[in-house]
Order: C-alpha cells, then sequence, then structure tokens
C-alpha cells in the first residue's frame, strides 16, 4: 500500500467516511466553508457599519425588513426553479455578486442607504445559502449517510 493511500485510509478512518463518501464530503465541506466565510466577512462588516453610522437604533426595522427580503427572495427563488430553469445558483450568485458589489461601491461613496442595504443583503444572504446548502447536502447524502456524516 502507497503512502498516498495509507493517508487517505487513515483521513477516512478518522472522519468515519466510507468508500464513495471522500468526494461527495470535500465539495460539501468546501461550499460549507466558502459560505461561512463570505457570512462572517458580509455579516461583521455590515453590521460594524450600520452601529458606527446609525447606532443600534435602527437595529428593530432592519430585523423586520431582513426577514422581510429574504422571505421575498426565497419566494421568487421557488417560483423560478418551479419553471425549470436549471441555472439558478448560477445567475443568483452572478446576482448576489453585483447586487453586494454595488452596495459596497455605493456604502464606500457615503451613500447611508447602501449600508442599510448592506445589512439585509447580509441578512438574507446568509438565510438564503444555508438553507441552499442543506437543501445539496439532502441531495448527495441519504438520511443514514447524512446522520453519520453531520452528526
Amino acid at each position: 500500500m502507497g503512502i498516498r493511500s495509507e493517508v487517505r485510509r487513515r483521513l477516512f478512518l478518522a472522519l468515519g467516511l466510507r468508500a464513495g463518501e471522500g468526494k461527495r464530503t470535500a465539495l460539501a465541506s468546501a461550499y460549507h466553508l466558502g459560505f461561512v466565510a463570505a457570512v462572517v466577512l458580509i455579516k461583521s462588516a455590515s453590521n460594524a457599519l450600520v452601529v458606527a453610522r446609525y447606532q443600534a437604533k435602527v437595529l428593530p426595522a432592519l430585523y423586520i425588513a431582513s426577514a422581510l427580503a429574504t422571505g421575498i427572495v426565497a419566494w421568487l427563488a421557488v417560483l423560478v426553479q418551479r419553471r425549470g430553469v436549471r441555472r439558478l445558483p448560477r445567475r443568483g450568485l452572478i446576482g448576489a455578486s453585483i447586487a453586494l458589489g454595488g452596495l459596497t461601491v455605493a456604502a464606500e461613496n457615503g451613500l447611508g442607504w447602501a449600508i442599510l442595504g448592506l445589512y439585509v443583503f447580509g441578512e438574507a444572504f446568509a438565510t438564503l445559502v444555508s438553507i441552499r446548502f442543506w437543501g445539496g447536502a439532502s441531495e448527495l447524502f441519504d438520511p443514514r449517510e447524512s446522520r453519520r456524516i453531520f452528526g
């Protein structure tokens, strides 16, 4: 047995993975790492900007706006998927990237509404991408594998 095979065997043993689960687990883990990194960056920056510019008094309204935005975007995504659009994740990612870039540039140029928009974007992004992650995980793994791998 080569060193590469031995390292792989020990890694699978340590992680509790079985044959055929490595690639799927690696893909899910990479997605989750990227998701968590993006959420940490977006939410910590937007929260700091809101509190620095507006104080905490605007947070209750932002909580409501975030919930509404999340619900509306989720509803629109379901409508689009029901129509059979297969490229929704790619188009959604491109659209989210453009929105994030636009809001960032606007906030950098001192437009107050953009800071509030970044906050709402961050909250909606975190919720919807988390839902997408767990939905994707349910497609990659059967219930027994999910319980064993994810706990």
